[in-house]
């Protein structure tokens, strides 16, 4: 579920870079994911948005098993 909502943030406001976006899961604050959308919520999707285009590149090199 949250790996869904941290491909949404990237299209909303592009990949992660603590530079832009810091260190605190403030900024998904302004973006109303879930209707009980908790602190602990949005540090777990920062998290897979950190992570997000990572697995899009890892996804995009894997190979299916033959």
């Amino acid at each position: 579920m949250r790996p869904r909502f941290a491909g949404l943030v990237s299209a909303e406001y592009g990949d992660y870079t603590e530079d832009e976006f810091g260190p605190s899961s403030a900024y998904l604050k302004q973006l109303k994911l879930l209707p009980q959308q908790t602190e602990d919520i949005e540090v777990k999707i920062m998290e897979h948005h950190k992570d997000h285009l990572y697995d899009i590149i890892l996804g995009y090199f894997r190979f299916p098993s033959s």
